[in-house]
């Protein structure tokens, strides 16, 4: 539980220049993704591995790091995967907030970009901080990988993948579910 309510987190990124890190285990799968239902009308596969130790584990170190005011926003990674959880943190960001997101990985782009991953959670700090995070990540055996930064251009960029103006990206978030019901 959180020691002062005051310290309450929400998903959307505050503060220009800050790094994002995942914390956790990337390991996504397609199986039983949204993904996999939207763009194959699809529900099978298998789902990821689930480590109920591993998720109490993340829970607890990112309830520490929220308690001890290292973070500055969390966002669990969960339907949609990676970049649907950094497009609403993005989406969610005041003014021209955005993000640019490196990440390389052997998995296949779609994978990586949609699959579905238990125990993830994307946050965002200020850069002095990131000791004090990967300290923390150690006692709870948690992993974690710098995968960006906040930026003030406007523009959600996932590699060589994603390049979209916020605007657009916002339009889409907001207001798909309307278009659909006309």
């Amino acid at each position: 539980y959180l020691d002062d309510i005051n310290n309450h987190m929400t998903a959307n990124f505050k503060t220009k220049e800050d790094i994002i890190v995942l914390l956790g285990d990337i390991h996504p799968s397609l199986g039983g993704s949204t993904y996999l239902k939207e763009i194959y009308n699809k529900i099978e596969g298998p789902l990821a591995t689930f480590n109920p130790q591993g998720e109490a584990d993340l829970q607890d170190l990112c309830l520490n790091l929220i308690n001890n005011k290292i973070l500055h926003s969390a966002h669990d990674i969960s339907d949609g995967g990676l970049a649907v959880a950094l497009a609403e943190c993005v989406v969610t960001s005041s003014g021209k907030l955005g993000a640019k997101i490196y990440i390389d990985h052997k998995l296949r782009e779609d994978e990586l970009l949609f699959g579905e991953c238990p125990s993830l959670i994307v946050v965002s700090l200020n850069e002095n901080k990131l000791y004090d995070l990967v300290l923390l990540s150690k006692k709870y055996n948690i992993q974690t990988q710098t995968i960006g930064k906040v930026t003030d251009n406007n523009m959600f960029i996932i590699n060589e993948s994603i390049a979209i103006n916020k605007d657009k990206l916002s339009e889409s978030y907001n207001f798909s579910l309307e278009k659909k019901m006309r």
